[in-house]
């Protein structure tokens, strides 16, 4: 298992799983199906979708 932070996000990653959890500090993020769109908003300096 490992744990990577991207910005406010919080992702798990675990082999023996099918699906990989994301977090963020209010809970488990609203768009985390889209988690690959939102990692690299973070990594271009797009801030995070509001709420």
């Amino acid at each position: 298992m490992t744990l990577d932070r991207y910005g406010p996000y919080l992702v798990v990653f675990d082999p023996a799983a099918d699906t990989v959890p994301v977090f963020t500090e209010a809970g488990t993020a609203e768009h985390a199906d889209a988690i690959t769109d939102l990692i690299h908003a973070h990594e271009a300096g797009i801030p995070p979708p509001s709420p």
